[in-house]
């Protein structure tokens, strides 16, 4: 994962305590080395809001998401049933898009 990947708001796992982390500056995580992406999993969409469908997809008021099998599970945003590109394989990811796309942070509900 690098740096610009993230925006402020990102959650991210710290390999150091082993805990969950709202990026708040940029700046102090961009020499962080001890950080890494959080695998998008279908307890995370759960956690940020989404349901799943009766047809095994993920869905909520802005969008839905499919779950992909391949050698790696992933997720691909779908727009009126057709798919975009790339897979999201990671939380931050996921943030990203649906900020970019609805203007709204995912709010995160802690277990």
């Amino acid at each position: 994962m690098e740096a610009k990947e993230l925006r402020i708001g990102n959650w991210i796992y710290s390999n150091t305590d082993k805990d969950i982390y709202r990026v708040d500056l940029i700046e102090s995580w961009r020499n962080y080395l001890s950080i890494s992406a959080i695998p998008l999993t279908e307890e995370w969409l759960l956690r940020v809001g989404f349901e799943k469908t009766e047809s095994g997809n993920y869905s909520n008021e802005e969008g839905s998401f499919e779950l992909i099998h391949n050698n790696v599970i992933g997720f691909r945003f779908a727009v009126e049933g057709q798919y975009a590109y790339p897979e999201i394989k990671y939380v931050h990811q996921l943030q990203n898009l649906y900020f970019a796309l609805t203007g709204l942070e995912l709010t995160y509900e802690q277990n």
